[in-house]
């Protein structure tokens, strides 16, 4: 599945009660009203109203939620359990969020609740597999509210996040060109993981 809307319409990878994602931490809102370098998004005054919030929500985050659900529940009955690996990007340096530079592949499972130690051990041994990619296990980056909230275990539902850092595919600054080279790499990474997590079984 793939998100049609911007992130900067509503967050699909946010709670939407408007909990915060990490406490204490700097963090995105379900519509926000700055962007990942803490400009703002809309003039003053002019950003979302609470109802305008609601009907996002009830647009954009609930269709996207309710076709994932049903996905997630199809592919469960079909094989007794399912794998939801959620994928997204973002600059390598940001530091409104974080200091330093990113690895290059950040691999979450909220900190081993999210899937079995099986599933992490075997999407963590692709990235260590994986010359010229630097990788962290629960990092910075633990996953988002789409892996804490469809991560089950306990249900025979596993939900891994893999935050990839731009630079593995295109170029961080203006005008942005796209790698082709390095993309190449990224694919053969990402086919990689995902054979390796279509090919795991649940005991």
């Amino acid at each position: 599945m793939t998100a049609t809307q911007s992130r900067y319409v509503v967050d699909l990878n946010r709670d939407p009660s408007g909990a915060e994602l990490y406490a204490g931490a700097d963090n995105t809102e379900l519509c926000p009203t700055r962007t990942f370098a803490d400009e703002t998004i809309y003039e003053h005054g002019m950003g979302p109203t609470p109802d305008e919030v609601t009907q996002r929500i009830v647009s954009h985050f609930l269709p996207y939620h309710q076709t994932l659900a049903t996905e997630v529940a199809r592919v469960k009955r079909m094989h007794g359990y399912a794998i939801v690996l959620d994928g997204h990007s973002i600059r390598g340096e940001v530091p409104r969020f974080f200091a330093g530079r990113l690895p290059d592949l950040n691999l979450g499972t909220a900190s081993g609740t999210s899937c079995v130690s099986e599933v992490e051990a075997v999407a963590t041994s692709v990235l260590k597999d994986s010359p010229g990619f630097t990788h962290v296990v629960n990092g910075r980056f633990k996953g988002g509210w789409i892996t804490r909230h469809y991560g089950r275990p306990f249900d025979h539902v596993h939900a891994l996040q893999l935050e990839i850092a731009q630079r593995c595919y295109m170029d961080e600054s203006p005008p942005y060109a796209w790698d082709s080279a390095r993309a190449a790499s990224l694919v053969g990474v990402l086919r990689r993981l995902v054979a390796a997590l279509a090919a795991w079984r649940a005991a």
